[in-house]
């Protein structure tokens, strides 16, 4: 080719060239500041989002984080689980995505959603929600990323999280809940990439809306780096730590009040007299009361532990089956009127119990006392009566024997004549001083006394006891005595059992329910007016 040629082609190639610059330029002054700002950060030839953001490998990324809780939504003990809304704040710096503010008429922010530039892949570790099962990262976080003249990117999203907690229920409804949210890397590890708490933060604000059953006791932000099986390298994660407690005042005055109003009727059983026939059917509704109650309050409780309040409802149901079966045998001992009591029931029950519970001596006691001394001195005065007949039988036949024997005849007298030993024994030795020969019969009557005379009964009964029916006829006073005897039984029994039964309801209470840390030392709640700082410094 000739150098004219030459010349020619290169100028028109000039032309050419000149002319596409010259359209572009007009093109580019009708696109406004902000489109040539993007059409700057995303040209394609050169900015990708799977790009780091960053100049130096050997610098890792760093990401500010922070979680700031708005609502604890739900607190499920069965699927171990809890449900909680939040904002989630990420910040980091992308040195590809900076720009010259007065090259772009002072613009500083522009926004853009995340697929487009690089975001990190926060994502929470112990995650349970069935819909997201990333629980973080570009496919959970769907709002915009603001990027600032400078190079940051902030991150702004509200979400709802759903995580694993384990919560133990040992202590219900008087318990003390902790439950974590980790936040990190699922990609990179701590040589790539580190996650900073921000800082400057505190909870809770007035954005903050308080839950009816869980109330707030403290909430911190932690970064840990942790080893894991998986990797060499160790990861950085955000740990936020939420410690709560149950408010307890529902669960006791809908479940606790009303189980130991049930509870306390036990008490009535013991109070009821035996002779009204309702004491048994008293306890039996007491005790269907309390499993009905126990029935309805079984879906508040956990399957999988055995919190101290099912505790308490267990314990109350053993002691109202205890009282039915005392109940049964008080009124079984009060029955037994004509029965002799056993020397070991009478010891412990009257000589013991009795004392304990200051019930021994009752005024049925006194009664059959003053009825026994009044039929004694009415058999005094019947056989002092006789013996004064006896007596003057005894002279009359006296002073005609005496005739017969000063006139010489033998004397004999057969007559018989009921006395009582003392007058025959007195006959007798004044007809022997007397020297007088006396063939005659004196028949003795058992006139004693009236105490002899009821020992002797007595002890007669006692010892024909074992082969008597308990059917068979008994004298007024033994039948008096046994059933004063059992119907004490009976009252010191009630009494004592009703001290024990009350003892029992107290101590179950405060063995069981004062077992929770929460009872001796409450934490402090934290409100709007006191706030604490998320991050300790």
């Amino acid at each position: 080719m000739s150098p004219s040629r030459k010349k020619k082609l290169i100028f028109l190639v000039d032309i050419l060239v000149g002319f596409i610059l010259s359209k572009g330029s007009a093109s580019d002054a009708k696109l406004s500041a902000e489109q040539r700002l993007h059409k700057r950060l995303f040209n394609e030839s050169y900015y990708s989002v799977d790009l780091l953001p960053q100049h130096n490998l050997s610098v890792p990324i760093n990401v500010h984080f922070a979680f700031e809780l708005i609502k604890i939504v739900e607190l499920n003990a069965k699927e171990q689980a809890m449900t909680v809304y939040g904002w989630v704040r990420q910040k980091w710096k992308n040195p590809s995505l900076r720009w010259n503010e007065s090259d772009f008429d002072g613009i500083k922010k522009i926004f853009v959603e995340p697929k487009r530039i690089w975001v990190p892949d926060i994502l929470l570790y112990d995650n349970k929600d069935e819909q997201d099962h990333f629980g973080g990262g570009r496919t959970t976080y769907r709002s915009g990323v603001t990027l600032s003249s400078d190079g940051t990117n902030l991150w702004l999203n509200p979400m709802m999280f759903t995580v694993l907690c384990r919560i133990k229920v040992t202590y219900f409804p008087f318990d003390n809940q902790t439950c974590k949210l980790k936040f990190g890397s699922w990609m990179y590890d701590a040589t790539t990439f580190d996650i900073t708490p921000m800082k400057n933060l505190k909870f809770p604000t007035k954005h903050y809306q308080e839950n009816g059953e869980w109330e707030i006791h403290k909430v911190k932000m932690k970064r840990n780096k942790e080893h894991y099986q998986c990797c060499d390298k160790p990861f950085i994660d955000i740990t936020v730590t939420i410690e709560m407690g149950r408010e307890s005042m529902d669960y006791f005055i809908n479940y606790i009040v009303p189980c130991c109003l049930i509870s306390s009727m036990i008490f009535l059983g013991f109070i009821l007299p035996p002779e009204s026939g309702e004491r048994i059917g008293l306890s039996i509704t007491v005790l269907l009361a309390m499993t009905v109650f126990q029935q309805l309050t079984s879906e508040i409780m956990p399957s999988y532990d055995f919190p101290i309040l099912g505790q308490y409802y267990f314990a109350i149901i053993l002691e109202i089956g205890a009282s039915v079966v005392v109940t049964t045998t008080i009124l079984n001992f009060y029955h037994r009127t004509n029965r002799r009591m056993p020397s070991w029931i009478r010891t412990l029950v009257i000589d013991w119990m009795a004392t304990i519970v200051f019930l021994k001596d009752t005024p049925e006691k006194r009664k059959i006392q003053r009825r026994k001394s009044s039929r004694r001195s009415r058999r005094r005065k019947q056989q002092g009566i006789i013996n004064d007949v006896c007596k003057r039988s005894f002279k009359k036949k006296q002073e005609e024997m005496k005739d017969q024997h000063n006139q010489g005849f033998n004397v004999t007298f057969g007559d018989t004549i009921y006395c009582g030993p003392s007058n025959t024994e007195a006959l007798g030795v004044e007809m022997e001083n007397l020297g007088i020969q006396l063939n005659y019969g004196v028949n003795t009557y058992p006139f004693k006394s009236s105490s002899e005379a009821l020992d002797d009964q007595l002890k007669k009964n006692e010892e024909a006891r074992p082969y008597m029916d308990d059917n068979e006829a008994l004298s007024e006073d033994e039948l008096a005595i046994r059933h004063w005897e059992w119907t004490l039984v009976a009252r010191i029994l009630d009494r004592f059992f009703l001290v024990i039964a009350i003892i029992c309801g107290i101590v179950t209470v405060a063995a069981i329910f004062l077992r929770a840390p929460k009872i001796w030392s409450p934490p402090e709640t934290l409100t709007i007016d006191k706030p604490e700082q998320l991050v300790d410094e």
